[in-house]
């Protein structure tokens, strides 16, 4: 009962500070591409749980009109023609359409600019491309990418490397791994959905309520759900029970749930602070949804 009011508390602060996801308001601290960044990572949420919805009825429709409105008032596709990074905004647009049943136009121009982008040939980690693969996979384009299956071996989770140390990017590529190989919770994946990297989670769950990092700690919560392991052991329930205690206890009383190493001042300006936390705090959202 107690986490249906914390994921409330974090979606109310992330709709109360919607404008700061609209890319065309100006800063004085975020460029272009950062600004982006977060409006994608609003989109990315919103496919994430899709059908389901993190947002009151009432917000959620807000949201999607907000989202709908920015698409087509802004050309993400100019963005994309000129950084080759932010060409994986166009496919979490199209599945966002999609979702919600949506006209998608120019797929064969995105299509062409996939195919021609030098910048997508460029060597990239391997949970980066799957970042890719996943994405376009989702928005039905075609792409020069390798599949998901072929990609998952050269991870880190794909690897299995049950390494004593993992540093906070590993662990970033093993989380995101597991969204995009279960198809954000919606496939069933055996082989991924092993005792060894359940064993692997609830110690990494453990390490980073240490760590204090309730980003990275919100992630690995999502992935155990997404992997439909059977949580009702007793020694099971009492880590993750323990996860979601501290989760509570970070959050702030609006619903802020502050970044890994962010304190806070007076004289932050309210756009700073959501800049630095937004993230995890909607990452958070994400796990205490699941939890509720």
């Amino acid at each position: 009962m107690e986490s249906i009011k914390l994921y409330k508390k974090s979606a109310k602060w992330l709709f109360d500070n919607l404008e700061y996801f609209d890319p065309r308001n100006e800063s004085k601290i975020a460029d272009n591409k950062y600004k982006i960044k977060a409006f994608m990572e609003l989109l990315f949420v919103q496919n994430m749980f899709y059908p389901q919805k993190l947002f009151s009825s009432s917000e959620q429709h807000i949201i999607n009109n907000f989202i709908i409105n920015l698409i087509n008032n802004m050309s993400f596709y100019n963005y994309a023609v000129r950084d080759p990074d932010m060409i994986s905004v166009l496919p979490t647009i199209i599945e966002f359409l999609l979702n919600q049943n949506q006209q998608v136009y120019n797929i064969e121009k995105i299509e062409q600019l996939i195919e021609y982008s030098h910048g997508l040939s460029i060597k990239k980690t391997a949970f980066r491309r799957l970042d890719l693969a996943y994405s376009f996979k989702k928005a039905g384009l075609k792409n020069k990418f390798d599949s998901l299956n072929a990609i998952y071996p050269l991870t880190t989770l794909g690897k299995n490397g049950n390494n004593f140390y993992y540093a906070d990017i590993d662990v970033y590529s093993i989380t995101h791994t597991i969204f995009y190989m279960t198809d954000m919770g919606r496939k069933a994946t055996p082989e991924i959905s092993t005792l060894d990297n359940l064993n692997l989670l609830l110690r990494l769950i453990q390490l980073y309520i240490l760590e204090d990092n309730m980003d990275i700690l919100s992630e690995l919560l999502i992935c155990i759900k997404f992997l439909h392991y059977d949580l009702s052991k007793e020694n099971i329930k009492l880590i993750l029970d323990e996860a979601v205690a501290v989760l509570k206890k970070h959050q702030k009383q609006d619903g802020l749930m502050l970044g890994p190493g962010v304190s806070l001042s007076k004289r932050d300006t309210r756009e700073r602070i959501f800049r630095l936390n937004y993230h995890t705090t909607m990452v958070s959202l994400g796990a205490l949804y699941l939890y509720e």
